[in-house]
């Protein structure tokens, strides 16, 4: 996460972006390979396939998600931070480029600074559940991550926007740990792959729509718009963790 950014900035000013998309191919590639490899025993599935049908095992696991306010509050709020997050995404190295005017070995190296924070915050989110309830956490860390992307188009320096970038994946990567681990909690274990699956589909829902919709808003206004309205809705989006069923998560 921290080396690759800047590796890709530096290949692509070598040679040209067409040589990094093949690199990332490769990778994805042996991913496949690996996962191909693994030995796993499927008798109990082959069971179960017996006698429920797949169409009845996503509805359960959705009426599961659905009856358990505290996953379906905080799968709610991911949902609509995600698609502010999308809007940002979408448009950060445009924004970069056109906007800050920074070439691809600064926008690798701004990237790559991103991705040592999110370590950081992978890393500090075991702490932060042992001294704070995972209400405090996911607000503050929600409402941190949007404001980040508020502040990411305020100014144009590398300083700047290297720090706006590092707080908004330090946010993430404490919010993520957290909410798996809520799920992981209130699932029982014959429903915990469906109830990780539905939430995943729940909250990343939105997540074609935003792409296309931040394209609409650059091209008609500009990136900055586009970001900032993404800022907003991410932002707003961690309210809805202050709903009183995470209490007692």
């Amino acid at each position: 996460m921290f080396v690759a950014p800047g590796l890709g900035g530096i290949m692509i000013s070598i040679f040209n972006p067409g040589v990094g998309l093949i690199i990332n191919s490769l990778s994805f590639l042996i991913g496949f390979i690996v996962t191909l490899s693994l030995s796993i025993d499927s008798n109990i599935q082959k069971e179960k396939v017996k006698t429920t049908t797949i169409i009845s095992e996503i509805k359960e696991g959705f009426r599961f998600v659905i009856d358990v306010k505290p996953i379906l509050y905080s799968n709610v709020a991911m949902l609509f931070s995600i698609f502010g997050t999308t809007l940002f995404l979408t448009m950060l190295v445009i924004h970069l480029k056109s906007t800050a005017r920074f070439d691809a070995i600064e926008i690798g190296f701004l990237l790559s600074i991103g991705g040592v924070a999110a370590i950081g915050g992978a890393l500090t989110s075991n702490w932060l559940k042992k001294h704070f309830s995972y209400r405090s956490i996911l607000f503050t860390a929600g409402a941190l991550g949007g404001l980040s992307i508020i502040g990411f188009v305020m100014y144009d320096s590398f300083l700047w926007l290297a720090i706006m970038n590092a707080v908004g994946t330090v946010s993430a990567a404490i919010m993520t740990p957290c909410i798996v681990t809520i799920r992981q909690h209130l699932s029982p274990d014959n429903l915990l792959g469906r109830v990780q699956a539905s939430s995943r589909f729940m909250t990343w829902l939105l997540m074609p729509v935003a792409a296309l919709v931040a394209g609409l808003i650059a091209e008609q206004y500009s990136t900055t718009l586009t970001i900032l309205i993404g800022g907003v809705v991410a932002t707003a989006s961690s309210f809805l963790y202050l709903h009183p069923s995470l209490k007692k998560a």
